[in-house]
């Protein structure tokens, strides 16, 4: 679980770095660009859910080894 666990903990900060270029790139050009405010949308429910995850992941490993 370990193993599974520290790979997840810093995906959520690479997720964070492609959202913020991203959402740099988006706020750069004037035109509408609906497509990347799409996948920008998308990185954020990702991130978040693989926050919920390691949180869950957390709780239960600390429930189960006290």
């Amino acid at each position: 679980m370990q193993m599974v666990i520290r790979p997840l903990m810093y995906l959520p900060k690479l997720l964070l770095s492609l959202s913020r270029n991203l959402n740099m790139y988006v706020t750069s050009k004037d035109s509408e660009c609906r497509k990347c405010l799409f996948v920008f949308e998308l990185l954020r429910i990702v991130r978040i859910a693989i926050l919920g995850f390691n949180v869950w992941a957390v709780l239960r490993w600390h429930s189960v080894h006290l």
